[in-house]
């Protein structure tokens, strides 16, 4: 009997031994990873090809399926959905910008019983998917330290296709009734034996415990004779003995209850052990009533990423393709009348800086981004601004008729433009080219001895802006670009100026701040300058044709214009 025992004992250690060895039984989950669709697609099946050979990989549907079939929140149902699912660890990942060419991908790791982040590991990809060969040593010696320790702490007890119940080993050696007297049928040595057996399972399980190793069911059999001896023991007397005998199975029944209670107390300890123990790097960092959110609610749950600002990485919105904002500018507007030669007589006219201000209108289609999700235009698009003012005014001094007046003046601006928006890790680049006009129009009974005239200038221009990233959202940029005049409207006429040539200069910087998931306020500061140089074959330009001369040779026309408007991108 006693080598019956033996050999039935070896084979249960065994069995146990080869599935607590065999790594299949880590079962993991890999989430899809976030970040632009293509790289975050070639992370995760990286993360795939890593884990693959040496884990149980299972289906996403079947972890989220257990998640949602279970109720509550937070560890609880984190709990229900790893038993039920039949999942270790789950991995969720995302892939930020980290550079002109390059991308980092971050892997996170969290334990399935309680959905704590254990920790994350993160690598370098390129702007195609590609993971170095030293990266992927990286990655796959870091999730395999996490995922050891997942193996090691999970308290679960396996249920791979290797591991074999022990009552399927024989009655006699998967459940002993602790009911019996120890010297029925002159079995003391074996019984003793057995009582050995599972003593030193006991203290092996208890040493494990501290190490919160996984054990199986042939120690839970152990703990039903523990439980039972520890509670009755020495004080076991002869009526509970025969209360026993009247009912066993109403009293096989309720310790089983009690050693069920006794068990889930001992898990819930171990796990707040684990807690205390390792220190989560999730709250080892934050101050006490940060992690306290995190303990109560659970890592997912709205509160706990209000209380530590952390981005949620699976909330990724695809990218816009419209934008239409509605505002204001300011602008200053001033004329600079050179002439040839520079001491020429005449005294030329005088149009210092002065003010206007007005309503602004934008709107961009950009109809195939680069990346299906985002929060930043790109790709292939258009845009068309329009700028009008509203009840801007010049003041003028007629010298010759000694009067000093405010006169109406009429600005309005627009622009159409085709654009190319191209993501370089945290930068964008705009590059564009443009058509549009700007004029200037006076009102009709402006006095013509000031001699200011109306400009419109008609162009084709061309140049790019440089967009950054300063945070998830928030954009400042940068550019320039060239213009150049295809008619300059009445300064060209012979009784004005005359013929010449002319070329226009912009430089702007921007800056975009989001209001909401739609709403965002946009604001730029613009420069323009338009240089004119006349050929000297107008009424005005020409030197020495009589006294209406004025010897003017160049006329640069500046202007600085402000816009602040609130858009909407969808």
């Amino acid at each position: 009997m006693r080598i019956h025992h033996l050999i039935l004992a070896a084979l249960v250690l065994a069995t146990t031994a080869s599935a607590s060895a065999d790594p299949r039984l880590r079962r993991v989950v890999i989430l899809d990873f976030s970040g632009p669709r293509t790289l975050a697609d070639a992370a995760r099946s990286t993360v795939v090809t890593v884990l693959d050979s040496s884990y149980d990989v299972v289906a996403t549907k079947r972890w989220l399926a257990a998640k949602m079939a279970n109720d509550g929140r937070g560890p609880m149902q984190w709990s229900m959905a790893a038993k039920s699912a039949g999942v270790d660890a789950v991995l969720e990942g995302w892939v930020d910008p980290d550079g002109m060419r390059t991308h980092s991908m971050t892997v996170a790791v969290r334990d399935a019983t309680t959905g704590r982040q254990l920790d994350t590991v993160s690598v370098r990809i390129s702007d195609t998917g590609q993971v170095s060969d030293e990266a992927q040593k990286k990655l796959t010696k870091g999730l395999d330290e996490l995922l050891t320790w997942v193996g090691d702490d999970n308290s679960s007890p396996p249920s791979g296709a290797d591991w074999i119940p022990p009552s399927k080993l024989g009655t006699k050696g998967a459940h002993v009734d602790s009911s019996k007297p120890s010297s029925e049928d002159g079995d003391d040595d074996d019984d003793d034996d057995d009582d050995d057996g599972c003593d030193d399972d006991r203290r092996d399980r208890h040493h494990h415990r501290r190490d919160h190793h996984r054990r199986h069911h042939r120690d839970d059999d152990c703990d039903d004779r523990a439980g039972r001896d520890s509670r009755h023991g020495s004080h076991r007397d002869e009526d509970d003995r025969d209360e026993r005998r009247d009912d066993p199975r109403d009293d096989r029944h309720d310790d089983d209850k009690h050693e069920a209670s006794n068990d889930d107390k001992k898990d819930s300890t171990d796990k707040a052990t684990t807690t205390v123990a390792t220190a989560d790097q999730t709250t080892a960092s934050l101050p006490p009533e940060t992690a306290n959110v995190i303990d109560i609610f659970g890592p997912d749950a709205v509160e706990t990423k209000i209380m530590t600002g952390k981005k949620d990485p699976l909330l990724e919105k695809p990218s816009p393709r419209f934008e239409l904002s509605l505002g204001a500018f300011v602008a200053n507007r001033s004329m600079n009348f050179a002439q040839d030669p520079p001491d020429y007589p005449a005294t030329p006219p005088s149009y210092p800086g002065q003010n206007l201000a007005g309503v602004a209108i934008s709107a961009a289609v950009y109809p195939w981004p680069e990346h299906k999700t985002g929060v930043d235009l790109s790709g292939l698009g258009g845009t068309f601004q329009l700028q009008k003012s509203i009840g801007a005014t010049i003041s003028a001094n007629d010298t010759v008729n000694d009067t000093y007046g405010d006169y109406t003046l009429d600005f309005t601006s627009w622009e159409a433009a085709v654009h190319y928006r191209h993501q370089m890790g945290i930068m964008t680049l705009d590059a564009q080219v443009n058509y549009g006009r700007s004029s200037y129009q006076l009102e009709s009974d402006f006095p013509s001895t000031v001699q200011i005239p109306d400009v419109q200038y008609e162009y084709l221009g061309a140049g790019g802006d440089l967009e950054l990233a300063v945070t998830d959202r928030v954009r400042i940029g940068a550019g320039g670009r060239y213009m150049y005049i295809i008619s300059a409207g009445d300064v060209s006429d012979e009784e004005w100026y005359g013929s010449g040539t002319a070329s226009g200069l912009e430089l702007n910087l921007n800056f975009k701040i989001p209001v909401t998931d739609i709403i965002y306020i946009r604001g730029a500061i613009e420069y323009r300058r338009v240089s004119m140089d006349f050929d000297g074959d107008g009424n005005l330009s020409t030197p020495d044709t009589g006294d209406d001369s004025l010897g003017v040779s160049n006329i640069t026309d500046s202007w600085i214009l402000g816009t602040v408007q609130v858009g909407a991108s969808f």
